[in-house]
């Protein structure tokens, strides 16, 4: 089965760690070349793009060492600094993902670590992505509290209607009842 197209990740040379994606261009079936893309990874546009669009803060590894980040500290990028150990043996190491609660520059965060591999099949780095667990039970917090205020809002309508509805269907036929023990009352007393 012939690939069509392919991504990778790979450190090209140095410290740089690139993606590079591939697809072969046909003509009439015949492979006549290949369109190859570079992305550096240590661009801070790209991982700044992602922050932007998740709200989750990224880092590049290259080994276990920090190249590229959102992280800040001070208004610095946290750069040079090293992944802790036991997560860097589980995703360098054995090749596997590591999901979990950490302290990150001071901050509690739920965070994900995914190896990046080589052509050859060897971890060359790995991808963070992060997220502050106190501005995630902020939001949650948010979600219940204009959850509870939209709830309050729907009882409240719900008891005007249901008044409405006590008064025209239970509270007029009731009072006609009344109305006519009244009049039999009224009657029995003058024909006695």
């Amino acid at each position: 089965h012939e690939r069509e197209s392919v991504v990778v990740n790979e450190a090209i040379s140095g410290k740089t760690l690139c993606i590079c994606c591939g697809t072969p261009v046909k003509r009439y079936g015949n492979l006549i070349g290949m369109i190859s893309t570079v992305q550096s990874l240590e661009d801070h546009n790209v991982i700044d793009q992602l922050k932007q669009y998740t709200g989750c803060d990224f880092t590049v590894f290259y080994g276990d060492e920090r190249v590229n980040t959102t992280l800040m500290k001070d208004q610095k990028r946290q750069t040079g600094t090293k992944m802790d150990a036991a997560v860097a043996r589980k995703v360098l190491t054995e090749k596997q993902n590591y999901t979990g609660k950490m302290d990150i520059t001071g901050t509690s965060m739920m965070v994900n670590y995914v190896p990046v591999l080589g052509f050859d099949g060897k971890a060359v780095g790995a991808m963070f992505t992060g997220k502050s667990i106190a501005a995630t039970e902020q939001r949650s917090m948010q979600t219940v509290a204009v959850s509870i205020g939209a709830a309050l809002v729907v009882m409240v309508i719900a008891t005007v209607i249901l008044g409405r509805i006590v008064r025209k269907r239970v509270k007029k036929p009731l009072g006609q009842v009344v109305a006519l023990a009244k009049i039999t009352v009224a009657i029995t007393m003058t024909t006695s």
